[in-house]
This record gives C-alpha cells, sequence and structure tokens, in this order.
C-alpha cells in the first residue's frame, strides 16, 4: 500500500500484496511491519482493499483490518511521497524522514511511534483490542522452519545483511 515514488507501482510489491492480503484479513492480523520503502508509512486500518475505522485515527479499538506500517527511514536515503497515487487513499500518515519506530504491548494494547534522529515524534497510533471484539475467531497456521536457518544478501550498492533463525526450546 505504500505510495513512495520509488516503489508505489512495483510490480513484485503488488504481487506479494495480492497473495499475502487475504491472509491477513482471514486470519485478522492486526498490524504488518514492513520496509524497502525509504520512509516512514502507516495506512487506516485495510480490510478486503477497503478502510475501515478511519475515523478512530489514530487510536483505534478493534477495528477489524490491518495496519501496514513501512519503515524504512534507517537507509541512506530518503524517497518522497507521489501524492497522486491511488494508495494515498489508504494511508493515515506519510513521512519522508529519517527515523525508528518503537512498538509497545501493555496487555492488549499495542502502542507505535515513529521517532525522527532528532527526538521529533512523527507518529504516534494505538490499537486496543477488547474480549470478543474485531478479528477472526480461527487457527492461525504453524509455520515450522529449519532450526539455524540463515539468509544472506547483497545489495545493489554491495552492502551485506544476514539475519539467523535459532530453535528455541
Amino acid at each position: 500500500y505504500t505510495t513512495s515514488f520509488s516503489h508505489a507501482n512495483d510490480t513484485q510489491n503488488l504481487e506479494i500484496r495480492a497473495e499475502l492480503t487475504p491472509l491477513y484479513d482471514l486470519y485478522g492480523v492486526d498490524v504488518v511491519v514492513v520496509g524497502h520503502t525509504h520512509a516512514y508509512e502507516r495506512t487506516y486500518p485495510i480490510n478486503d482493499d477497503e478502510v475501515v475505522f478511519d475515523c478512530q485515527d489514530p487510536d483505534y479499538v478493534n477495528p477489524g483490518g490491518t495496519i501496514f506500517l513501512t519503515t524504512g527511514g534507517g537507509g541512506r536515503s530518503i524517497r518522497p511521497q507521489d501524492t497522486s497515487h491511488p494508495n494515498n487513499a489508504f494511508n493515515a500518515v506519510y513521512q519522508s524522514a529519517f527515523h525508528a519506530v518503537v512498538l509497545d504491548v501493555d496487555e492488549n494494547t499495542l502502542t507505535g511511534q515513529a521517532i525522527a534522529g532528532n527526538g521529533q515524534v512523527l507518529d504516534v497510533f494505538t490499537l486496543t483490542k477488547t474480549p470478543g471484539g474485531g478479528g477472526q475467531d480461527v487457527t492461525p497456521p504453524v509455520i515450522t522452519c529449519p532450526p539455524n536457518m540463515t539468509a544472506e544478501c547483497t545489495g545493489t550498492d554491495g552492502a551485506a545483511v544476514s539475519f539467523e533463525a535459532m530453535a528455541i526450546d
């Protein structure tokens, strides 16, 4: 759902969105955190490609949709927003700024903050779930990964990134 000039029309993004978004809707996923786009974006809650509960922004209670949070403000450059892109209808916030995101969970409330390098708070939102409110009553799938799995990649600028997932007993 990005609106950055660099990635809003990427075929790969559209394909991934088409495959994963129905699963987020089916299993009642509340928040999806992604990167890649060099900016901060937060959507309104989305279900079935429609904005739901935008009137609650920025403090949501049982929104019944997924909030997509793009946090890519730690890179070497920042990307501007394509203000004419149709995805703007989904956006609650877009900040073209270097930043970090802090997510804090306290019982049934998630609080998210985007904070610029100078300490300025760019965005604050909360998502509260109450018993019996919102989401699907389904059992999510179990995903099994091999123990001690490692992934490595090299960007076009030669920077290498690696991740390691280890089994925990």
